[in-house]
């Protein structure tokens, strides 16, 4: 088979009776009665920010949490960001609050700042950008000493994301890019049929969109087009998207979390034992998953997750049927990914042709085993337009439309 045909390493472990009772969310010792709206990581520190209790902090993965809040105690806290020792904290009413010593203490770096009720925060080298409800965005240079009014006052900014060199800030509006720091902005909502937008998350050169009601989308190397991503996502109001090594997982309103482990292609429901379903914020470190909800804090170990999980709490078959998978990115420039599965061993042909029915492309013609494979199809010698993908195995055949953009 041709060197950009990949066998997935899909190794699905046998889970015992004693590992599926653990396979689960677990609610941890915080807070059971109020609303966590946020989380910052930083080494063994693991933050929460809340409606009412201000900051929380837990130094055992999740295990207990002590509430860090002198001078914050009654604030609601919507963002929280860590850059080097500066704990930053968006709240509504007070602005920006500032902690040098993991929580303990608290003070208000507001110079500049127009409107005190702080949607969202990014880092950006030695900028700190913060995204208002109504005053749009700011930028402050010396770690909240001061802050600089960037524009976009009528958007509500619910999220700031840093990708590549570019910055992006997506709210009530849709999405906004600068190139410049903030200096300038442009739409980018091409393809965004839902501008609600509640959040972002960075892999690589993919970034991740979430709506309030449109689910996820994704757009790639900075690219103009928004492709939504909601194959498997039964529920689209997306509050939270977290990002931890190759798994991207989306927190809902009444649907719980999903996870996927291929770049939002798919996705698959990883609720068991989580017990509210409206996930507020989602952060992962190296060894869990936390989820905030308005009951408190729950937790689920990763390790589980890297096997594809069901929710009925076996691993997922995925090479159980005939499948192939619709391109990603698509649209695309130049390179696109196809994915397929077959069950059994057979003499696999795919094939891409123009509309006018020309063969543009020979992917595939050998037999191949049961597995699931993905191969990397490089258009950079055709011209723009819509292309078809033909699979055929056996007596099994399907299509599937490719849109490259020239």
């Amino acid at each position: 088979m041709k060197n950009s045909l990949h066998l997935l390493v899909i190794f699905l472990s046998l889970m015992t009776t004693t590992n599926l009772l653990h396979a689960q969310w677990t609610e941890t010792d915080g807070p059971d009665d109020d609303n966590i709206t946020c989380f910052a990581v930083s080494g063994t520190n693991l933050f929460a920010g809340t409606s009412g209790m201000g900051v929380i902090r837990s130094t055992d993965n999740g295990a207990s949490w002590k509430e860090v809040s002198q001078g914050i105690s009654d604030t609601p806290v919507n963002a929280l960001l860590m850059n080097g020792t500066n704990l930053f904290a968006g709240t509504s009413g007070d602005g920006v609050r500032l902690s040098t010593n993991n929580g303990k203490t608290w003070s208000n770096i507001n110079t500049g700042l127009t409107d005190n009720f702080v949607e969202s925060l990014a880092v950006k080298g030695s900028q700190i950008f913060a995204g208002t409800h109504s005053g749009g965005v700011f930028v402050s240079y010396d770690n909240g000493g001061g802050w600089k009014y960037l524009g976009l006052a009528d958007l509500y900014v619910e999220a700031i994301a840093i990708c590549g060199t570019q910055l992006y800030v997506g709210g009530d509006k849709g999405i906004f890019r600068s190139i410049n720091n903030g200096t300038n902005w442009n739409p980018r909502n091409t393809g965004l049929t839902n501008k609600q937008v509640t959040s972002f998350a960075v892999a690589d050169t993919f970034l991740f969109a979430g709506t309030r009601g449109g689910g996820v989308f994704v757009s790639t190397n900075n690219d103009a087009h928004w492709t939504p991503m909601n194959n498997g996502l039964t529920n689209k109001n997306i509050l939270s998207l977290a990002v931890s090594g190759s798994n991207l997982y989306a927190g809902t309103h009444g649907g719980g979390v999903f996870l996927s482990t291929d770049n939002g292609n798919s996705w698959t429901a990883i609720n068991t034992g989580l017990a509210n379903m409206s996930i507020h914020a989602l952060a992962a470190d190296s060894n869990n998953l936390f989820a905030g909800t308005s009951e408190g804090v729950w937790r689920r170990p990763t390790s589980e997750l890297t096997t594809s999980i069901s929710e009925e709490g076996g691993p997922s078959d995925l090479s159980t049927q005939y499948r192939l998978d619709q391109n990603f990115p698509n649209p695309f420039t130049q390179m696109t990914t196809l994915r397929f599965s077959i069950p059994r061993a057979e003499y696999v042909s795919m094939k891409i042709f123009s509309l006018q029915g020309e063969e543009v492309a020979n992917l595939v013609s050998e037999n191949v085993s049961a597995g699931t494979f993905q191969v990397d199809w490089n258009a950079e010698e055709l011209p723009g337009g819509v292309y078809v993908c033909l699979l055929q195995a056996g007596s099994y055949s399907q299509t599937s439309k490719l849109l490259l953009l020239k």
